[in-house]
């Protein structure tokens, strides 16, 4: 009940800028673009309300992409709408749902413009400084693992994400996955060891013990095919083929339950993709 009345307080009290701020606020003009906000005009106007302000931008903000979202915001409108977000983070850099809100809507609508995903990991990098949520970092690398295909930095942050406190589980798997996607087998190894001696969770061990033994092994198996590529000045096609000219003695069994293969660019990989069967 105190909590009730305390946010019809605030809401009374907020009133007259909130009617000022609405005149303001981002609309489709005839030709669909988004109108931005003035920090400083804000900042000026409303001195000692900022946090208040940047609350009352963001709710006007979903407001008008949820008006327009079957007419679609244009790579231009998307643009300012981010501009309208930096203006939020400056009026209160710990309002965390501006950062939650472009880490996890706005790159799907940027498929086709990487530079503005870009603008999107740059204000989510701006928001680690001063919010201590492992999402900012996750959605980071997210969007360089996934919309940017640069794999090794959204592992980099995809491991800082995974350090942090409340991260799921997950993402320490996850990490070491990528990072042996993009060639790197010593540094999957690595972080997967660092991982073992610092999960407490039991179960979460013996998950990580076990990606640990399949990352061994496709390790060694790599080996192997980098030295019938030296010899015989091609990929194997198989990895029968390794054990038929003793550059293995056995052919390991992925503890996935999966088969190791040799994929086109002569890398080693598995039927089971690193992933639990059902």
């Amino acid at each position: 009940m105190k909590k009730l009345l305390v946010s019809l307080l605030v809401i009374i009290l907020l009133s007259p800028f909130m009617q000022y701020i609405d005149k303001q606020k981002p609309r489709m003009e005839s030709e669909g673009r988004v109108l931005s906000y003035s920090y400083t005009r804000l900042r000026l106007t409303f001195p000692s309300l900022k946090e208040s302000v940047a609350d009352v931008l963001y709710m006007k903000t979903c407001i008008l992409i949820g008006e327009n979202r079957e007419s679609k915001l244009k790579s231009d409108d998307w643009g300012r709408v981010l501009d309208n977000v930096r203006v939020m983070n400056r009026l209160d850099r710990y309002y965390f749902d501006p950062y939650y809100f472009i880490g996890s809507y706005i790159p799907w609508n940027l498929t086709n413009c990487p530079e503005k995903i870009e603008v999107v990991n740059s204000i989510l990098k701006e928001g680690m400084k001063y919010v201590k949520d492992w999402r900012i970092p996750f959605f980071i690398g997210f969007n360089y693992f996934y919309f940017l295909k640069q794999k090794r930095k959204g592992a980099e942050y995809l491991k800082v994400a995974a350090s942090m406190k409340g991260s799921p589980q997950y993402l320490r798997l996850l990490v070491s996955r990528l990072y042996l996607e993009t060639g790197e087998i010593d540094l999957a190894i690595s972080v997967t060891r660092e991982e073992i001696k610092g999960a407490k969770n039991k179960r979460l061990k013996e998950k990580l013990r076990k990606r640990l033994a399949a990352l061994t092994m496709i390790k060694e198996l790599d080996l192997a095919v980098r030295e019938f590529k030296r010899f015989k000045n091609r990929c194997p096609e198989t990895v029968e083929e390794l054990k038929r000219f003793h550059f293995i003695n056995y052919i390991p069994e992925d503890p996935y339950g999966g088969k190791f293969y040799i994929r086109d660019d002569c890398t080693v990989w598995t039927t089971s993709n690193l992933r639990e069967r059902d």
